[in-house]
């Protein structure tokens, strides 16, 4: 039987006529629905029409219809809307919460593109609505008022809601405040972050001679896990080895704090890190390292883990207390107070700094800092110029749990970054627009770009600390800051995917240290690198190996002014397990793949197959990979376990030329070698214990083979002479050429 309120049944009365109660007003204002006006409330903005609101929303949910609220500002100090009970906004119509009040609202939502909840009160509940815009929280989306409250508070609802889903509509929302998603998103609309220099932060490196501009807020729309990460027990996990698929336990595990324990679910990720790094860094001073990251995803509910565990994990060894009369070389462990440090920098008495601009400086003994994760070393060279170094790393373990996160879509984002001052000045930004932190996520048709050439961000879309992420049809452009400069940045991720995506107009479309099974299908890149990487697989991209250049670079006669594009290889990777195939190449002026110059490392199966070399002017370097004999890597440096280069060809004429197979390693000491079907080749290289050239077609080839070497030529076509060989070494074979 349909229930009529006071208002309504007066209504209903009015209407009797010749003894029939006509009923037709009343089943109207019912079925339409109830005006808080008609208990009470102004919607004036200033009375407090929460208590009528509480009246009408009891009565809604009573009769099963919605509350209609018309034109005005309804102020509430706390209101609940329970589930069942539908909020119908008309075009002017809004609720305000007072500061320190509190909507909590489970009910539905039915409104347009305008403001509805307002004022500075909290909103809790989980609304049943299928999406959630920026409009109802009061963004203007005009491209120059800043909408971060209402993004955050639109993303904040829709990450709780039914349909749990941010819609952003047409317009451009400025944000100067991170946004943090847990939902899906579809966009229309544009997303921009104002990028405004805080010049009292520039500082100038003297090891570059660049500047970094940071920002007065480095705002970014964050991507974030469901639930925080849970530190466990290092102690539980110790003694993991690489290559390990499965985990020492996976029930009952400590917390670090010693406060419970917990036992791992399913498609849950787990985060290592340990500072007892593995090897030292060739780049600037040579005080910089790289640590044991790695990111696994629990597969069964057994601790079975993939991919597999890229670092060894044990405790700290104890070590000798430091000295101050002794020296230490790169990689020495020692005691102080307490705990254990690795040293990043030589030092003892007798220890000094050579910088090839600013001269000598003594570096003497340095106690490390039991107080400091890194122990810094502050200093002057002769001309009063200030420096630093680092010169102890504090060894310690950690790992972490990460619940697992539902799977989240992200549809047609666009993020665009702009200058707030238009300027003629060149700016090295450090800073980012995208961080993605958060598990079993997929983009879809995302654009992240740079409006200014002369903004030189640092990154664009930064990837950290998640796995089973997916990038398909994505664009992204500008992040051409020297030295860094990245559009896709990933550190520690596991199970990425990017399909046909468009990453260029920067430094380097791709790079990253520690990304584990990562694959990249389809799409233009300029330059492909991971710092140390693991099970890599590239194919069918096309390349052009086009990165940003200062004149003057690292000397002082650096002008950031005049950066452009210069050519590059562009692929370089250290790590394990590479397989690049069917992907063309544009001109190859920089060559082809490289091992990263910082660290020697490359190792396991590295594949190089099918490529076409476009537009070519003339020889091309296929393959490079050196150690530097003048530099302490502080670790043995990795050669491959199997190195396959196969049908190379190039467009126009020209040679391919193999310069550094194993440069700086003994020979005989890099590992085997195998290059088929490729040529005309024109020079090689090599300290291969066994390098194997066949079917292919050598042209006036010149090989350069280190002694304790092995070459094999199986099946080749050989034109004209070549030099270099001594077919009376028994290391040298030549097998059915022609």
């Amino acid at each position: 039987m349909l229930k009529l309120s006071k208002v309504t049944s007066l209504r209903a009365i009015s209407l009797m006529s010749t003894g029939l109660f006509v009923f037709s007003q009343a089943i109207i204002a019912a079925t339409a629905g109830l005006d808080p006006r008609d208990f009470g409330a102004v919607g004036d903005g200033l009375q407090d029409d929460a208590p009528y609101l509480a009246e009408v929303v009891a009565e809604a949910s009573a009769q099963d219809v919605p509350v209609i609220l018309h034109n005005g500002t309804f102020r509430v100090s706390s209101l609940e809307v329970p589930a069942g009970v539908q909020l119908r906004f008309g075009k002017n119509a809004s609720l305000a919460i007072d500061e320190g009040g509190v909507l909590d609202i489970n009910g539905r939502i039915d409104a347009g593109l305008t403001p509805i909840l307002l004022g500075k009160g909290r909103i809790v509940g989980s609304p049943d609505v299928e999406r959630v815009n920026p409009y109802w929280f009061g963004a203007i989306g005009d491209g120059e008022s800043n909408d971060s409250l209402a993004l955050q508070r639109a993303a904040a609802m829709a990450a709780r809601s039914s349909g749990r889903t941010l819609w952003i509509p047409e317009g451009e929302f400025v944000f100067n405040e991170d946004i943090e998603i847990r939902s899906d998103v579809v966009a229309h609309g544009v997303l921009v972050k104002e990028l405004e220099i805080d010049e009292s932060r520039t500082e100038f490196s003297y090891q570059l001679y660049l500047p970094s501009h940071y920002l007065v807020s480095d705002a970014k729309v964050r991507f974030a896990p469901d639930n925080e990460p849970v530190e466990l027990d290092f102690n539980e996990f110790a003694g993991i080895r690489e290559g390990d698929f499965s985990l020492p336990v996976y029930q009952d595990i400590a917390l670090a704090d010693g406060s419970g324990s917990i036992d791992l679910e399913e498609r849950g990720t787990l985060r290592f890190h340990s500072t007892d790094f593995f090897t030292s860094r060739r780049v600037r001073a040579g005080d910089r390292w790289y640590e044991k990251h790695d990111m696994v995803q629990v597969v069964s509910s057994r601790g079975d883990i993939f991919p597999e565990f890229a670092f060894d994990y044990t405790h700290p060894e104890s070590a000798p207390e430091w000295e101050a009369e002794r020296s230490y070389s790169k990689g020495d462990y020692v005691s102080r107070g307490g705990r254990v440090f690795k040293a990043t920098f030589p030092s003892g008495p007798s220890s000094n700094y050579v910088h090839s601009h600013l001269g000598e400086v003594a570096i003497g003994s340095v106690a490390p800092d039991p107080a400091q994760e890194t122990t810094l070393l502050s200093f002057e060279y002769g001309d009063g110029t200030s420096d630093i170094m680092r010169m102890w790393r504090r060894v310690e373990n950690r790992v972490w749990y990460f619940g697992v996160d539902r799977p989240v879509k992200v549809q047609g984002l666009r993020v665009e970054l702009r200058l707030k001052y238009p300027s003629v000045e060149t700016y090295r930004i450090r800073g980012g627009a995208v961080v993605v932190n958060r598990s079993n996520i997929t983009f879809e048709d995302v654009q992240v770009t740079v409006r200014d050439s002369n903004a030189l961000m640092s990154r664009l879309i930064h990837s950290q600390h998640s796995a089973n992420v997916e990038f398909r049809n994505c664009y992204v452009s500008g992040a051409t800051s020297p030295h860094l400069g990245y559009n896709f940045l990933n550190f520690n991720i596991a199970n990425f995917r990017f399909y046909d995506c468009i990453s260029t107009s920067s430094r380097k479309g791709m790079d990253g240290r520690h990304a584990k099974n990562v694959r990249v299908e389809g799409g233009f890149y300029n330059i492909i690198e991971d710092h140390y990487g693991r099970n890599f697989i590239v194919r069918d991209v096309t390349v052009t190996g086009m990165s940003v250049d200062v004149p003057g670079d690292s000397t002082p006669d650096a002008d950031i002014s005049a950066w452009e594009f210069q050519p590059r290889r562009p692929f370089g990777f250290s790590g394990a397990n590479l397989l690049i195939e069917n992907a063309t190449v544009h001109q190859a002026a920089g060559g082809i793949l490289g091992g990263r110059a910082d660290t020697g490392d490359l190792y396991g199966d590295i594949t190089l197959r099918n490529i076409v070399v476009r537009g070519n002017t003339g020889d091309v370097n296929v393959f490079m990979h050196a150690k530097a004999g003048d530099f302490d890597y502080a670790s043995e440096v990795k050669s491959p376990s199997l190195l396959l280069i196969e049908n190379i060809r190039l467009e126009n004429p020209g040679k391919l030329n193999f310069p550094r197979i194993g440069g700086g390693f003994e020979g005989g000491s890099y590992g085997p070698v195998l290059i088929r079907d490729s040529g005309p080749i024109g020079y090689v290289h090599s300290a291969s214990a066994r390098l194997e050239i066949r079917d292919s077609v050598l042209s006036e080839t010149r090989f350069d083979i280190e002694e304790g070497a092995t070459l094999i030529l199986r099946g080749n076509e050989m034109i004209g002479e070549t030099s270099g060989l001594d077919m009376s070494r028994p290391e040298v074979q030549s097998i059915g050429n022609f």
